[in-house]
């Protein structure tokens, strides 16, 4: 399903917002960075960083991979 939006304030997620948070059973927890770049349409084999608080403000912060290969394609056909 959809994933409401990630944002590079991850590192300082609260149950109270509209951050994008994983339910399991009764208990919420935010999701790992792992699952963040996924999300973001990164590659399993995309390297993160070592710090849990940068990732979640590099992953925010980036553009998704398949988003900008979808503008790319459109941009290279609205050009030819």
């Amino acid at each position: 399903e959809p994933c409401n939006t990630v944002g590079s304030h991850l590192a300082k997620v609260s149950l109270n917002s509209t951050d994008p948070v994983l339910k399991i059973g009764n208990r919420y927890r935010m999701f790992s960075p792992r699952e963040v770049a996924r999300i973001q349409s990164f590659p399993d084999n995309f390297q993160l960083a070592d710090s849990k608080t940068w990732n979640y403000i590099a992953l925010g912060n980036a553009v998704p991979p398949v988003l900008m290969w979808h503008l790319t394609q459109e941009i290279k056909r609205t050009l030819s």
